[in-house]
This record gives structure tokens, sequence and C-alpha cells, in this order.
């Protein structure tokens, strides 16, 4: 059996976990970033999510991946790619060449990720549509709600 303390792919491995976790935070902290900004603060320092916002997320929430708007999904699929990039870059590293010996296939990764960057940079130009659509759903909440 493999000393997990010594084990190339064990320390790959463990390097691609930090590298998620890394980047799960990082999304978290957005998500967070973005519902301060929508929500109101109060004087204690405790924050109000308004009313257009609660009724979205919750819409959102209970909605099944399949029958989200295509916006949406776009959104999904956009923080879906960032894992996308940390695995297939991992996959196309010197690192884990030298795990696989296959040059070939690092290659064929890495060309790989350098679409899904380019797929990446096209999609993020989306969120622009998509604050705008944030901002007139707000609008149309705002008027609707008592």
């Amino acid at each position: 059996m493999t000393d997990p303390m010594t084990d190339p792919m064990a320390d790959a491995l463990a390097n691609l976990r930090e590298q998620l976790a890394k980047l799960s935070h990082e999304q978290w902290a957005g998500w967070m970033d973005y519902l301060f900004e929508k929500s109101d603060l109060n004087a204690d320092e405790t924050v109000t999510i308004p009313t257009w916002a609660t009724k979205r997320w919750r819409k959102q929430k209970a909605t099944p991946y399949h029958e989200l708007a295509e916006s949406e999904q776009d959104s999904d699929r956009r923080e879906a790619d960032k894992f996308l990039e940390v695995i297939v870059g991992m996959m196309a590293s010197k690192e884990w060449l030298a795990l696989t010996g296959d040059e070939a296939y690092a290659r064929r990764i890495g060309e790989e990720n350098q679409r899904f960057l380019d797929v990446d940079r096209a999609l993020r130009e989306k969120d622009a549509e998509m604050a705008a659509a944030d901002r007139r759903y707000a609008i149309q909440c705002a008027r609707e709600c008592p």
C-alpha cells in the first residue's frame, strides 16, 4: 500500500482540494457581497432583505435547475466553469503530466482549458445583462408589492 504522506497523487489531489476550497470560499464571499449590496443596512448593523429579493431567491431556490430561465442556467454554468477551470488547469499542469506521463493528453487538456476560458470570458459579458435584469425585476416587484 502507498504511503499517503509520500504519494504524489495524494499530494496532487490535496492541492486540487485546496484550490477548490478556495474557489468555494470566493463564490460564497461573492454571494454575500451581492446579498449585502441588495439588502438594507439597519441601525443595529443587521440587514433586511427586500421583499423583491426574498420572493425572487425563494422562487429560484425552489426551482429545479432544468426549469430555470436560460439566463439563470447561464449564471450557474459560469460558476461551474470556475470549477472546471481549476480542475482542467490541474490536469494540464506539469505536476499532473509527471503523474500520468502522457504529454499529448496534457496538451489536449490545456487546449480544452483555453476553450473554457474563452467561453467563460464571453459569459461574463452577460453578467452586465443579468444585473440590468435584476434592476428591472426589483422595479417591477416594487410596483406590485404592498
